[in-house]
């Protein structure tokens, strides 16, 4: 896990305005990649100590734009989870092979995510909606199914964070089998993807 301060709840703000809703897109994480300075001509690396501080750093944003950046309310947090979450096991042949298994990028992984949406829980009560990325999918797959989308490595990493965070009532989940997910957020449509079926 990584450190952090814990702020109490304090969801509604002394103002006249109407309330309005804050949304978060969440998306390719690749917990478990490696990538190697020398990979990339020493512009840039990535690891599970890379995703917990940038995954800290973006709990400190969140909090700090919803409580002291707006001019109104913020009466709920809006979270899509548009897939690619974990690494996966594919292998490509411009990448390296993958170094951490499933098992440690789903645990590891699934509980500084609930971590994390735990403390964001305390700004605002918090709606979540999953989509699976395409390359978690199982290994045998040379492409994503259209049928039984949800075997996939993004579905059983949503289900652990939910049951991770099964306590808290005022996190809500909506997952389902579909490649996609469309919600309303104060009248307005959405439509959430991968990418990968459009």
């Amino acid at each position: 896990s990584y450190q952090t301060a814990f702020v109490a709840p304090h969801w509604v703000k002394e103002t006249h305005s109407s309330p309005q809703s804050a949304m978060l897109a969440f998306s390719d994480t690749h917990i478990g990649a490696v990538v190697k300075p020398e990979q990339t001509l020493g512009m840039g690396e990535y690891s599970f100590e890379v995703f917990l501080r940038r995954l800290a750093r973006l709990e400190r944003s969140v909090m700090s734009i919803v409580q002291d950046h707006t001019t109104t309310p913020i009466d709920e947090l809006v979270i899509p989870l548009l897939g690619d979450q974990l690494d996966g096991a594919l292998t490509h042949s411009a990448e390296s092979g993958q170094p951490n298994t499933i098992l440690a990028q789903f645990y590891a992984g699934g509980h500084a995510t609930a971590q994390f949406l735990r403390n964001l829980s305390t700004i605002a009560p918090m709606r979540l909606f999953g989509c699976v990325g395409n390359h978690t999918r199982w290994q045998n797959q040379h492409k994503m199914p259209t049928k039984n989308r949800n075997s996939n490595y993004d579905m059983l990493f949503y289900l652990y964070v939910q049951a991770l965070t099964r306590d808290i009532p005022s996190i809500k989940w909506e997952l389902n089998w579909q490649p996609f997910q469309i919600f309303d957020v104060k009248g307005y449509t959405f439509y959430a993807g991968h990418g990968d079926n459009l």
